[in-house]
């Protein structure tokens, strides 16, 4: 057990400076000038090879990705920027993303709900996942459909999926649980993959 501990402490910290670099690059123009063509491809291989070598985030890659419409972009972001998935509440981890959403009052005045904050690298690659799962997870398709049918704008029906599907992530990662697609019904409450999830994790 020491030894594993001392193996995943070593592989955190590889991990965790392979991230800084690549976003400090990221963010550089100049820097990223200087970059060879192949050097992004470099920097995803060295990636995927520590969550394949790192049994922890190897097993939690491989129940993200057991869901339709998470890849392994998606999977990558939120072990490198959202380590805690998993370990919060619902409540907890979308508002850590930045997707709870927030009253606007002001004494009498009451103004809509708005999502701010948060980290926003994980939610421009949750976007792309969610409009994808849109099209190819029937639990996500299914509760984006009936939102518009409420009413609900594109765009924000989009950010009620984004929070959705990252809350089913954050209760399969508790639960050590693979993605099942349940049997459809017309409650949005009934859009649990998981039987007997923990609610305070759970999805709805």
């Amino acid at each position: 057990m020491a030894v594993f501990a001392l193996y995943k402490r070593h592989r955190e910290f590889e991990f965790t400076s392979l991230r800084h670099a690549v976003l400090k690059i990221a963010d550089s123009p100049t820097l990223s000038a200087k970059l060879p063509p192949n050097a992004g491809l470099r920097a995803d291989d060295e990636l995927a090879e520590l969550i394949r070598d790192t049994p922890l985030w190897h097993e939690r890659d491989e129940l993200m990705r057991s869901v339709p419409g998470v890849g392994k972009v998606l999977s990558s972001t939120l072990l490198a920027h959202l380590p805690e998935l998993g370990a919060l509440n619902r409540k907890q981890i979308a508002a850590l993303a930045g997707l709870a959403p927030f009253n606007r009052d002001s004494g009498s005045l009451h103004g809509g709900r708005c999502i701010w904050g948060g980290r926003a690298q994980v939610r421009r690659v949750l976007y792309m996942a969610v409009v994808a799962a849109v099209r190819s997870n029937p639990v996500i398709k299914n509760f984006y459909t009936q939102l518009r049918a409420r009413g609900k704008y594109p765009k924000s029906a989009l950010t009620v999926c984004m929070r959705k599907l990252l809350v089913i992530l954050n209760a399969m990662l508790h639960n050590k649980t693979h993605w099942q697609t349940p049997a459809l019904a017309s409650s949005t409450s009934a859009l649990s993959p998981f039987l007997g999830a923990v609610p305070e994790h759970g999805c709805c």
